[in-house]
């Protein structure tokens, strides 16, 4: 499912690569630049098409707790910013990564503390 109402797809100066498992196309009224690659949404699949084709260096992923536990599982994460907000839940809350265990778990060295108002913004490192 691709957001497609979400405001990056409103912005005709974006230019926006959409990885997906099945081919997609964007609907009407979708004003951003949108290049779809069917085909794969594996995590190293993704990265090394970004480098080979559009010469990235950097990649920052922002997504839910089961793309970064794909990423961590392929040990594509070297640097994981953690933000952390003044709210908390119970119960079916959604969590940092989620998955099967990551055998062996993967440790992390803080790096940096930032602070925005009542948010913390850890920034670790692998080691």
């Amino acid at each position: 499912d691709v957001p497609w109402e979400i405001g990056l797809f409103a912005e005709p100066s974006s230019r926006v690569l959409v990885y997906s498992g099945v081919d997609v196309r964007p609907p009407a009224g979708v004003s951003a630049q949108v290049e779809v690659v069917a085909g794969t949404t594996e995590p190293a699949d993704v990265l090394a098409d970004l480098r080979a084709r559009h010469g990235a260096q950097v990649v920052s992923c922002e997504g839910g707790p089961t793309l970064l536990h794909a990423l961590l599982a392929a040990e594509l994460v070297d640097d994981l910013v953690l933000t952390l907000a003044p709210l908390l839940l119970a119960g079916d809350a959604p969590a940092v990564v989620a998955g099967d265990p990551l055998d062996p778990p993967v440790g992390l060295a803080l790096a940096s503390v930032h602070r925005a108002e009542d948010h913390l913004m850890l920034r670790y490192r692998r080691p």
